[in-house]
C-alpha cells in the first residue's frame, strides 16, 4: 500500500527545495539547515579560489620584484651571476609573457573595461578565467597564446592556431 511521505511521518508539513541540482525534502527547520549548509559550502569554494589567486598574484609579484632586483644588479653593479641572470631571463618570460590568471584581476578588481583586448590575447573573457577554468594546464595553454599573440614575430603554426581555436571552442560549450 503506498502513502504520502507526508502522512507517514508527525508533526510539521513537509516540503520540498532545489538546491543547486538537487531536491531537498524536509520541514522549515531542516530545510533551513540544508540552505545554510549549502550556502557555506559555495562560501568556503569561493575562499579557497580567492586564496589560490591571491597567492598566484603574489607569486607573479615577487618574480618581477626579484627581477628587478637582480637587473639592478646586473645593469648597474655588474656583479650578477650566471645563475641570477638564468633568474633575470626566466622572470622575463613571466613579466613580459602571459598571465591569464593575473591579467584577469586587472578587469575584476582594478577597473579595466578593454574586455576586448583580453579575449585577442587569451581567447576568452577575463570573468571566465579563474571561475570556469582552474586546470594550470589550460592556463598555462592560454598564457602561451596570449605571449605569441603579444610578440613582434609570431612563431606559431597556423596548425596550433585552428587547433587552439577548436580548444577555446570546446571550453565555451562546456560553461
Amino acid at each position: 500500500m503506498k502513502r504520502k511521505l507526508s502522512s507517514t511521518l508527525p508533526g510539521e508539513p513537509l516540503q520540498t527545495i532545489h538546491i543547486g541540482a538537487d531536491i531537498v525534502v524536509g520541514n522549515d527547520k531542516g530545510l533551513a539547515l540544508s540552505q545554510t549548509a549549502s550556502e557555506a559550502s559555495e562560501i568556503l569554494r569561493e575562499l579557497r579560489q580567492l586564496r589560490e589567486q591571491r597567492e598566484n598574484l603574489n607569486r607573479y609579484e615577487k618574480i618581477a620584484r626579484e627581477r628587478f632586483l637582480l637587473t639592478y644588479k646586473r645593469d648597474k653593479l655588474h656583479n650578477a651571476s650566471d645563475n641570477e641572470c638564468r633568474m633575470i631571463e626566466r622572470a622575463n618570460i613571466k613579466v613580459h609573457g602571459g598571465g591569464a590568471l593575473a591579467d584577469a584581476e586587472l578587469y575584476d578588481d582594478y577597473g579595466r573595461r578593454d574586455y576586448d583586448i583580453f579575449k585577442k590575447l587569451y581567447g576568452l573573457n577575463p570573468k571566465d578565467i579563474g571561475k570556469n577554468i582552474r586546470c594550470y594546464d589550460t592556463i598555462d595553454i592560454l598564457n602561451q597564446h596570449a605571449t605569441h599573440v603579444a610578440a613582434d614575430s609570431r612563431d606559431y603554426t597556423p596548425k596550433f592556431e585552428k587547433l587552439l581555436q577548436k580548444f577555446l571552442e570546446k571550453i565555451e560549450a562546456a560553461k
